[in-house]
Protein backbone atom coordinates (compact mmCIF):
# COMPACT_ATOMS: atom_id res chain seq x y z
CA UNK A 1 0.00 0.00 0.00
CA UNK A 2 2.66 2.05 1.09
CA UNK A 3 3.99 1.55 -2.67
CA UNK A 4 0.78 2.46 -3.89
CA UNK A 5 0.39 5.86 -2.26
CA UNK A 6 3.81 6.57 -3.12
CA UNK A 7 3.53 5.78 -6.76
CA UNK A 8 0.04 7.77 -7.07
CA UNK A 9 1.75 11.12 -5.75
CA UNK A 10 4.81 10.85 -7.72
CA UNK A 11 2.07 10.77 -10.72
CA UNK A 12 0.99 13.57 -9.52
CA UNK A 13 4.33 15.15 -9.76
CA UNK A 14 5.08 14.74 -13.32
CA UNK A 15 1.41 15.13 -15.05
CA UNK A 16 0.67 18.57 -14.97
CA UNK A 17 -2.81 18.85 -12.99
CA UNK A 18 -3.95 21.87 -11.17
CA UNK A 19 -1.95 22.22 -7.96
CA UNK A 20 -5.02 22.07 -5.52
CA UNK A 21 -5.86 18.93 -7.31
CA UNK A 22 -2.21 17.59 -6.89
CA UNK A 23 -2.29 19.11 -3.08
CA UNK A 24 -5.78 17.52 -2.57
CA UNK A 25 -5.20 13.99 -3.82
CA UNK A 26 -1.84 13.92 -2.14
CA UNK A 27 -3.59 14.63 1.15
CA UNK A 28 -6.11 11.98 0.35
CA UNK A 29 -3.34 9.50 -0.36
CA UNK A 30 -1.80 10.64 2.87
CA UNK A 31 -5.18 10.31 4.63
CA UNK A 32 -5.54 6.69 3.67
CA UNK A 33 -2.51 5.67 5.22
CA UNK A 34 -3.25 7.45 8.44
CA UNK A 35 -6.81 5.43 8.34
CA UNK A 36 -5.14 2.07 7.41
CA UNK A 37 -2.88 2.91 10.51
CA UNK A 38 -6.24 3.21 12.84
CA UNK A 39 -7.36 0.14 11.47
CA UNK A 40 -4.69 -1.44 11.93
CA UNK A 41 -3.86 -0.56 15.42
CA UNK A 42 -7.24 -1.10 16.47
CA UNK A 43 -7.85 -4.71 16.77
CA UNK A 44 -4.84 -5.49 18.48
CA UNK A 45 -5.37 -2.63 21.31
CA UNK A 46 -6.52 -2.64 24.37
CA UNK A 47 -9.60 0.11 24.91
CA UNK A 48 -9.40 0.07 28.51
CA UNK A 49 -5.43 2.02 27.65
CA UNK A 50 -6.57 5.51 27.68
CA UNK A 51 -3.43 6.36 25.33
CA UNK A 52 -4.12 3.87 22.68
CA UNK A 53 -7.72 5.25 22.55
CA UNK A 54 -6.67 8.85 21.93
CA UNK A 55 -3.78 8.16 19.53
CA UNK A 56 -6.50 6.14 17.35
CA UNK A 57 -8.98 8.79 17.82
CA UNK A 58 -6.61 11.48 16.71
CA UNK A 59 -5.39 9.40 13.90
CA UNK A 60 -8.70 8.49 12.62
CA UNK A 61 -10.34 12.33 13.43
CA UNK A 62 -7.27 13.70 10.62
CA UNK A 63 -7.44 10.94 8.52
CA UNK A 64 -11.15 12.13 7.97
CA UNK A 65 -10.26 15.49 6.96
CA UNK A 66 -7.53 15.00 4.77
CA UNK A 67 -9.88 12.49 3.14
CA UNK A 68 -13.25 14.80 3.15
CA UNK A 69 -12.58 17.99 4.83
CA UNK A 70 -9.45 19.43 2.65
CA UNK A 71 -10.48 18.27 -0.69
CA UNK A 72 -13.67 20.37 -0.30
CA UNK A 73 -11.96 23.45 1.57
CA UNK A 74 -9.41 23.80 -1.23
CA UNK A 75 -11.63 23.64 -4.19
CA UNK A 76 -13.95 26.61 -2.49
CA UNK A 77 -11.18 28.62 -1.66
CA UNK A 78 -9.56 28.42 -5.46
CA UNK A 79 -13.44 29.15 -6.34
CA UNK A 80 -13.29 32.08 -4.58
CA UNK A 81 -10.14 33.49 -4.98
CA UNK A 82 -9.58 32.34 -8.28
CA UNK A 83 -6.00 31.04 -7.51
CA UNK A 84 -4.69 28.53 -4.63
CA UNK A 85 -4.94 29.63 -1.45
CA UNK A 86 -4.76 27.31 1.50
CA UNK A 87 -7.64 27.86 3.67
CA UNK A 88 -6.48 29.38 7.63
CA UNK A 89 -8.55 26.00 8.38
CA UNK A 90 -6.25 23.31 6.86
CA UNK A 91 -3.44 24.94 8.44
CA UNK A 92 -5.03 25.22 12.08
CA UNK A 93 -5.75 21.40 11.80
CA UNK A 94 -2.44 20.46 10.83
CA UNK A 95 -1.02 22.52 13.65
CA UNK A 96 -3.69 20.94 16.09
CA UNK A 97 -3.51 17.43 14.71
CA UNK A 98 0.95 17.50 15.17
CA UNK A 99 0.44 18.93 18.52
CA UNK A 100 -2.31 16.15 19.42
CA UNK A 101 -0.09 13.55 18.18
CA UNK A 102 2.83 14.87 20.35
CA UNK A 103 0.87 14.96 23.39
CA UNK A 104 -0.67 10.63 22.57
CA UNK A 105 3.09 9.56 21.69
CA UNK A 106 4.06 10.77 25.36
CA UNK A 107 1.16 9.35 27.01
CA UNK A 108 1.93 6.04 24.54
CA UNK A 109 5.35 6.23 25.79
CA UNK A 110 4.53 6.80 30.11
CA UNK A 111 1.74 3.87 29.56
CA UNK A 112 4.50 2.03 28.37
CA UNK A 113 7.62 2.75 31.10
CA UNK A 114 4.75 2.61 33.96
CA UNK A 115 3.82 -0.57 32.62
CA UNK A 116 7.54 -1.76 33.29
CA UNK A 117 7.96 0.16 36.39
CA UNK A 118 4.74 -2.10 37.46
CA UNK A 119 6.32 -5.66 36.22
CA UNK A 120 9.72 -4.40 37.84
CA UNK A 121 7.93 -3.75 41.09
CA UNK A 122 5.66 -7.32 40.77
CA UNK A 123 8.07 -9.92 39.78
CA UNK A 124 11.55 -10.96 40.64
CA UNK A 125 14.23 -9.85 38.28
CA UNK A 126 15.92 -13.09 37.79
CA UNK A 127 13.14 -15.63 37.17
CA UNK A 128 10.19 -13.00 36.59
CA UNK A 129 8.05 -15.04 38.95
CA UNK A 130 5.76 -12.85 41.24
CA UNK A 131 7.95 -12.10 44.55
CA UNK A 132 7.58 -11.97 47.60
CA UNK A 133 5.39 -9.44 48.46
CA UNK A 134 2.87 -9.52 45.33
CA UNK A 135 2.54 -13.00 45.67
CA UNK A 136 1.27 -12.32 49.57
CA UNK A 137 -1.51 -9.92 48.37
CA UNK A 138 -2.52 -12.53 45.32
CA UNK A 139 -2.77 -14.97 47.84
CA UNK A 140 -5.07 -12.62 50.07
CA UNK A 141 -7.01 -12.37 47.20
CA UNK A 142 -7.25 -15.75 46.45
CA UNK A 143 -7.89 -16.96 50.05
CA UNK A 144 -10.87 -14.15 50.44
CA UNK A 145 -12.10 -15.47 47.50
CA UNK A 146 -12.31 -18.91 48.50
CA UNK A 147 -13.65 -18.13 51.24
CA UNK A 148 -16.68 -16.16 49.60
CA UNK A 149 -16.98 -18.89 47.53
CA UNK A 150 -17.02 -21.41 49.48
CA UNK A 151 -14.14 -23.00 47.37
CA UNK A 152 -11.07 -25.05 48.04
CA UNK A 153 -7.68 -23.50 48.25
CA UNK A 154 -4.09 -25.57 47.95
CA UNK A 155 -0.62 -23.70 48.62
CA UNK A 156 2.15 -25.33 48.41
CA UNK A 157 5.98 -24.31 49.83
CA UNK A 158 8.77 -25.56 48.46
CA UNK A 159 12.53 -25.13 48.45
CA UNK A 160 15.14 -26.78 45.84
CA UNK A 161 17.38 -29.42 47.38
CA UNK A 162 21.08 -28.82 47.43
CA UNK A 163 20.96 -25.62 45.85
CA UNK A 164 24.12 -24.47 47.32
CA UNK A 165 25.97 -27.29 46.13
CA UNK A 166 25.07 -26.35 42.58
CA UNK A 167 26.19 -22.52 43.60
CA UNK A 168 29.76 -23.80 45.10
CA UNK A 169 30.81 -26.27 42.54
CA UNK A 170 29.44 -24.91 39.18
CA UNK A 171 28.93 -21.03 40.30
CA UNK A 172 26.35 -18.40 40.94
CA UNK A 173 25.41 -18.29 37.02
CA UNK A 174 24.79 -21.86 36.52
CA UNK A 175 23.09 -21.92 39.82
CA UNK A 176 20.80 -18.41 38.75
CA UNK A 177 20.41 -20.54 35.26
CA UNK A 178 18.91 -23.51 37.69
CA UNK A 179 16.60 -21.27 39.00
CA UNK A 180 15.07 -20.01 35.73
CA UNK A 181 14.86 -23.03 33.83
CA UNK A 182 12.65 -24.27 37.04
CA UNK A 183 10.48 -21.62 36.89
CA UNK A 184 9.62 -21.71 33.34
CA UNK A 185 9.14 -25.83 34.03
CA UNK A 186 7.18 -24.89 36.59
CA UNK A 187 4.62 -22.06 35.21
CA UNK A 188 4.27 -24.63 32.21
CA UNK A 189 2.69 -26.85 34.43
CA UNK A 190 0.33 -24.38 36.15
CA UNK A 191 -3.41 -23.31 34.91
CA UNK A 192 -4.02 -19.92 33.74
CA UNK A 193 -5.60 -19.41 37.42
CA UNK A 194 -2.59 -20.85 39.40
CA UNK A 195 0.11 -18.36 40.77
CA UNK A 196 3.71 -18.82 41.78
CA UNK A 197 6.14 -16.82 43.84
CA UNK A 198 10.16 -16.59 44.89
CA UNK A 199 9.74 -16.26 48.08
CA UNK A 200 13.69 -16.69 49.53
CA UNK A 201 16.39 -17.26 47.43
CA UNK A 202 15.60 -21.33 45.94
CA UNK A 203 12.22 -21.23 47.98
CA UNK A 204 8.90 -20.88 45.96
CA UNK A 205 5.54 -21.18 46.47
CA UNK A 206 2.10 -22.08 44.94
CA UNK A 207 -1.41 -20.80 45.24
CA UNK A 208 -3.77 -23.53 43.13
CA UNK A 209 -7.14 -22.54 43.25
CA UNK A 210 -9.82 -25.19 43.51
CA UNK A 211 -7.25 -27.81 44.13
CA UNK A 212 -7.82 -30.58 47.06
CA UNK A 213 -6.42 -33.73 47.97
CA UNK A 214 -6.84 -36.22 49.89
CA UNK A 215 -5.23 -34.88 53.34
CA UNK A 216 -7.14 -31.15 51.74
CA UNK A 217 -10.67 -30.31 54.00
CA UNK A 218 -12.47 -27.27 52.79
CA UNK A 219 -11.06 -23.35 53.19
CA UNK A 220 -12.33 -22.00 56.34
CA UNK A 221 -11.68 -18.74 58.00
CA UNK A 222 -9.91 -20.72 60.78
CA UNK A 223 -7.49 -22.63 58.46
CA UNK A 224 -3.72 -20.50 58.89
CA UNK A 225 -2.19 -19.86 55.34
CA UNK A 226 1.55 -19.15 55.03
CA UNK A 227 2.08 -15.70 57.21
Amino acid sequence: MMGAALGVIASLVVFEAQQWIRLSLQGIVVGALYASTALTILPRSELRRPAVVFFIGVVSVHALFLLIGRPILMHRAVQDAGALVIPPLVMLEAMVFFSLTIIALIMLVMEYVNSQLQVLAEHDGLTHAFNRRTFHQLLGKSRANALRQGESLAVIAMDLDHFKRINDRFGHQCGDEVLRSFVRFAQSKLRLPDIMGRVGGEEFAFCLPKTTDRKSTRLNSSHQIIS
